[in-house]
């Protein structure tokens, strides 16, 4: 939903949301590729990635929204993907499994805080496959926040009245700096490169101007034995 009207955003602003991640991701994904992602919603990353990899597991917190997922599996015969309702914090209870990536799409800002947001990367770490990646995507700027508040207030009071439903509020949401995946990459030497980007798009709206995407290399194997990351 658009923060500034209060409506759904449009199908190709969707569609640029989805498509984005994929065009990210495309130079990984392979045939024998295994993914978890968490927070899977209604699948807008699943079932564009899916189909080009080996298995897709998809975890959410809604038990209703797993549910919708699993009809749609069925329906289309997607017989890669496996789901499973459970929170971020509880992927810890598929350990037994290993993953090649993990994606954490549109999800962070969800988190109650950032100890939370450090826990979840540390399952997803151990999660991962000798050499993996850990996608995330969506992640509303820390650096930004202030600009998004006050562009929102500025929309308010350009547009008063009660038909247009302005959230100016933003307490609820977690926002994340850059910097917070460069310390976090500095006190992990399995992680090897950090890469931000911003949204690839041709509608500019406030999940292009206010977000952006990081994509962490991990290799266990052969972790850095120094501190610099590129």
């Amino acid at each position: 939903v658009d923060s500034y009207r209060g409506k759904p955003f449009s199908r190709l602003e969707m569609d640029e949301y989805g498509d984005n991640i994929l065009k990210k991701l495309e130079p990984l994904l392979h045939p024998e590729l295994k993914v978890l992602e968490i927070g899977c919603a209604s699948g807008i990353s699943m079932f564009r990635i899916a189909p080009r990899v080996g298995e897709y597991t998809g975890t959410d917190l809604s038990d209703a929204i797993i549910e919708v997922n699993r009809e749609r599996v069925t329906r289309e015969g997607h017989d890669n993907i496996k789901l499973f309702h459970m929170a971020a914090h509880e992927i810890d209870s598929l350990s037994g499994q290993s993953y090649d990536l993990i994606i954490i799409n549109s999800v962070i800002q969800c988190f109650p805080g950032h100890n939370y947001l450090r826990n979840v990367l540390r399952q997803c770490t151990n999660l991962l496959s000798e050499n993996g990646h850990i996608f995330a995507g969506d992640i509303m700027d820390h650096d930004l926040k202030r600009d998004l508040e006050k562009d929102l207030i500025s929309f308010k009071q350009a547009n008063p009245g009660d038909h247009i439903k302005t959230k100016t509020d933003l307490s609820a949401e977690l926002f994340v700096s850059r910097g917070f995946w460069s310390d976090y990459g500095v006190e992990n030497n399995v992680i090897t490169q950090i890469e931000f980007s911003n949204k690839i798009h041709t509608v500019a709206n406030e999940l292009t101007r206010f977000r952006y995407d990081v994509l962490l290399q991990v290799k266990k194997n052969s972790p850095r034995t120094h501190t610099d990351l590129h």
